[in-house]
């Protein structure tokens, strides 16, 4: 383990992002983030880690989202948000009639590598 008391001036610190979460949001950008040490014995302030965008929730045949993603469709989803759909009116997920069944609810995840589930 490292601690403070083990940099000095100019020694730089590594960190790395954990799973979903990256310095500018991508999938596939960098996960390592540094800090130095600087004159007054504070660390610079590194990027910050952000949570991977999948983008928009995906549409789906048959289905439309609902919570609070149902009023702004088009905002941007972020790792690891579950955006939960609802089937259409007649609709059901197995194809039972719907007074036979209540399976009429999914979700979609968004995923660690900017995709949904």
């Amino acid at each position: 383990d490292l601690t403070a008391r083990d940099l000095v001036f100019q020694d730089v610190a590594q960190y790395e992002c954990v799973k979903g979460y990256t310095t500018n949001a991508v999938a596939s950008g960098p996960k390592v983030v540094q800090a130095t040490c600087t004159a007054t014995g504070e660390f610079s302030e590194p990027p910050a880690c952000r949570a991977v965008i999948c983008g928009a929730a995906p549409t789906t045949p048959h289905g439309t989202v609902t919570g609070p993603l149902a009023k702004t469709p088009q905002a941007l989803v972020r790792y690891p948000t579950a955006v939960p759909y609802q089937c259409l009116t007649g609709y059901t997920l197995d194809g039972s009639p719907r007074y036979v069944t209540d399976n009429t609810e999914f979700s979609r995840k968004c995923t660690h590598r900017g995709t949904f589930s």
